[in-house]
């Protein structure tokens, strides 16, 4: 019974913080957009000459300056509450971007190990077709001799 009421504990305190984060996010989203349509209006106002002096500017422009500093002063809140979680997810990114290199650099070997496969066919399909326009065997049988190098390279490359 105690572990059913922890458990709803729990889940409302888990649901409270998520709908603060969730309203946070609207109040930024909010702030965001009204500096942006302050900005745009000052400049729309100025080529409409609307500011009979400089101070009439400055303080449009001081007013805009206070919503984005209130702004900034809740981003850094936020930041500040969650560093520690950005941390430990920038060392899990860390740890999963090793991987993807070990990762990498064994496919970029099986890669060149292939590559070199691949050639050695090319080469001999280019001699195999040679001889045949020549007729001589014994080119022929060089290009059988890449052919077969070039199959050691595939064994290769498939086994390890």
């Amino acid at each position: 019974m105690v572990l059913i009421l922890i458990s709803v504990g729990l889940f409302v305190a888990n649901r409270k913080e998520k709908e603060r984060r969730n309203s946070q996010v609207k109040i930024w989203m909010q702030s965001s957009n009204g500096i942006t349509q302050a900005l745009e209006r000052i400049i729309s106002d100025k080529w409409r000459n609307y500011y009979s002096t400089v101070q009439d500017m400055a303080n449009t422009i001081h007013a805009v300056h206070a919503s984005s500093f209130a702004l900034y002063q809740s981003l850094y809140e936020e930041r500040a509450i969650t560093e520690e979680e950005y941390k430990k997810e920038q060392a899990e990114i860390k740890e999963k971007a090793e991987e993807f290199q070990k990762e990498s650099a064994m496919h970029s070997a099986k890669h060149s190990i292939f590559a070199r496969g691949i050639t050695l066919f090319q080469i001999s399909i280019a001699i195999g077709a040679i001889s045949i326009i020549v007729k001589r065997r014994n080119l022929w049988l060089v290009s059988m001799g890449f052919a077969c190098v070039g199959i050691f390279f595939l064994i290769q490359g498939l086994l390890f």
